[in-house]
């Protein structure tokens, strides 16, 4: 390298270091020492310039003086005023919309919710309602079914009672003729009697002479050969009713048994109803020896319709009483 340039670049280094120092040196001093720096302004400043900075630093602090606003100044300041009223209103109206948004989606969950309810309690209702109708439907059908069945036996009873006051003169004449025939073999009627049916016998004892049908009665009560036949032909008596007088049944079936023994009435009676031994016994009054022998056979027997017979005659001789 030359030389001459080694020597101004050593001696630019040296410049630059004492440069360098110089302003470290001031610096230094310039933190240090207030007064030196008071010194240096002053040095630098001329006699104006201080007089000047004298007396602001004498004056009290003012505020800065403010430019009135001019009208268009003033339109702009009322327009920003009302834009942030407006904002300020429009972000209220907004808050309350989305309360009252949020208050309506509150309400319509709600009301869904309700809807469901009611949609699965009508559901139900629905079903009871199905189930109800079902019911009255079978209901219906049932009570249909018990008035045919009514309806059909109250016809047969109609039927069957037709058919036995359809008994002809020729029939009547028929069974008088049976009956005196039957009226003369006395005892041994019943050997032949016995193979007929109830209703026959019936026919055949209305007929005949009260005492020997009484008579009759008591032997088939006594067969044992035809247990309860007797209790056929007691209700076949009761079925039977020529004349078309219900409660001509009962005297005759009363007039029979009073010729008849007390333990033969009784098996007579044995499937009779409280109400149906009360009236026979009733319709025998004639023979009031026979009803209490009757009565205390029943008791002695312990018979459990006993209590109601007694009740039912002793209000029918009340009644009797009464009129």
């Amino acid at each position: 390298m030359n030389a001459f340039v080694r020597t101004f670049i050593f001696g630019m280094a040296l410049l630059g270091m004492f440069l360098v120092g110089g302003l470290l040196a001031l610096l230094y001093m310039l933190k240090s020492d207030d007064g030196w720096r008071e010194a240096a302004r002053n040095a630098l400043l001329s006699d104006f310039e201080r007089r000047v900075l004298a007396d602001q630093h004498a004056r009290r602090h003012e505020p800065p003086r403010v430019r009135p606003p001019t009208s268009t100044d003033m339109e702009r300041i009322v327009a920003e005023i009302s834009d942030q009223l407006g904002r300020s209103q429009v972000a209220r109206l907004v808050e309350e919309l989305e309360a009252k948004q949020a208050a309506n989606e509150d309400l319509r969950a709600h009301l869904q919710q309700r809807e469901s309810e009611v949609r699965l309690a009508s559901g139900d209702l629905q079903r009871v309602r199905r189930g109800i109708q079902q019911m009255e439907r079978r209901l219906q059908e049932e009570r249909r079914e018990m008035r045919e069945e009514h309806e059909r036996f109250a016809q047969a009873q109609i039927e069957a009672q037709q058919a036995i006051r359809a008994l002809n003169e020729h029939e009547r004449q028929r069974y008088r003729e049976l009956a005196q025939v039957y009226e003369a073999m006395r005892n041994d009627a019943w050997l032949q009697l016995r193979q007929m049916g109830a209703d026959e016998i019936a026919r055949i004892l209305t007929f005949m002479q009260e005492r020997r049908a009484a008579n009759i009665l008591g032997i088939a009560a006594r067969d044992a050969d035809f247990p309860g036949k007797s209790l056929e032909i007691h209700r076949a008596l009761l079925r039977l009713d020529p004349d078309g007088d219900t409660q001509e049944q009962i005297q005759r079936l009363a007039l029979l048994y009073t010729f008849m023994s007390a333990d033969n009435v009784l098996t007579n009676l044995a499937d009779s109803s409280s109400d149906e031994v009360a009236q026979i016994l009733l319709a025998m009054h004639e023979r009031p020896r026979l009803v209490a022998e009757i009565l205390q056979q029943m008791e002695r027997q312990d018979d459990p319709r006993l209590l109601d017979v007694q009740r039912i005659m002793r209000r029918a001789d009340n009644g009797r009483g009464g009129r």
